[in-house]
């Protein structure tokens, strides 16, 4: 029953092609000086940036993994820390 509505849905509501959306390049429009600005601000960020911390707490994550442990705490604690995405 499922299938059928699933079936009937994607076959009644089509998706538009790729060359029927139109691009929003509204978020890649920035201006020199923001771009500086957020280039100067992440610099500054990775001078900042405590890797033993962020080693600490990945090594936390790990740990917690290996259990039965919610690690949405410590995964909240290596964004604070700024732990990119790759760390954890």
């Amino acid at each position: 029953m499922l299938y059928k509505s699933i079936r009937t849905f994607a076959t009644s509501h089509p998706f538009p092609s790729c060359s029927q959306v139109k691009p929003n390049n509204t978020y890649s429009n920035i201006d020199d000086e923001n771009e500086q600005k957020h280039l100067a601000r992440l610099n500054q960020i990775k001078k900042e940036l405590n890797s033993s911390a962020v080693q600490r707490i990945i090594a936390e994550i790990e740990r917690a993994a290996q259990g039965k442990t919610n690690i949405m705490h410590f995964l909240l604690n290596a964004v604070r820390e700024y732990a990119t995405p790759g760390d954890i």
